[in-house]
């Protein structure tokens, strides 16, 4: 038992070095293009191009969700610089108005590539005591020098924390479970 504790402290040790090095600081600049602004979101939030989804929201059953963007139905569309302006501008000037209104334009990636790697993390808080939580997971990426950025939900009653790699890694490694057996001292909530 002592061996394969030490052998899991060597490759602690190993994965804390490979996240150092995955890091990647943030460099938005209220200054900036329209089109640097969605360079800049292109290079956060890297998924698959394949396809994307978009929020929609269903007033009779008071309902909403995502679903995939389809062409005809059928064909799945891909994402591309023009959707991603309407995402940062919240709407879609050439949609009909609806009751008086534009609806909103909220879309979402699949981070997921199709080789199992992803380049961002996103953790979701949104349970009793989802303020605490966020603070120590916070803690502790600072304590491992690893940029993370928090954002208040949608709902106001919870948070994401969003982690953004230079390089892919894998959806399904070590890495990923390492960060969250660390941050939460082997505990699952």
């Amino acid at each position: 038992i002592l061996l394969r504790l030490k052998e899991f402290e060597i490759e602690k040790e190993n994965l804390t070095q490979e996240l150092q090095s995955l890091k990647k600081p943030s460099v938005f600049d209220a200054k900036m293009t329209p089109t640097e602004k969605i360079t800049l979101f292109r290079s956060l939030f890297r998924g698959r191009e394949d396809v994307y989804a978009r929020r929609w929201e269903n007033l009779k059953t008071n309902k909403s969700g995502y679903s995939p963007v389809r062409k005809n139905k059928e064909i799945l569309l891909p994402i591309n610089d023009h959707v991603i302006k309407h995402h940062l501008q919240g709407q879609d000037p050439s949609e009909p108005l609806f009751y008086g209104k534009r609806q909103d334009f909220i879309i979402g990636i699949y981070p997921l590539l199709l080789d199992e790697t992803c380049y961002f993390l996103a953790v979701d808080f949104d349970r009793e005591n989802w303020q605490k939580d966020v603070q120590f997971f916070m803690q502790t990426c600072k304590e491992f020098e690893v940029s993370a950025y928090v954002e208040r939900s949608r709902s106001g009653n919870g948070a994401h924390i969003w982690i953004f790699f230079e390089n892919p890694i894998s959806a399904t490694g070590k890495k990923v479970r390492f960060i969250f057996i660390d941050c939460y001292d082997g505990k699952t909530s």
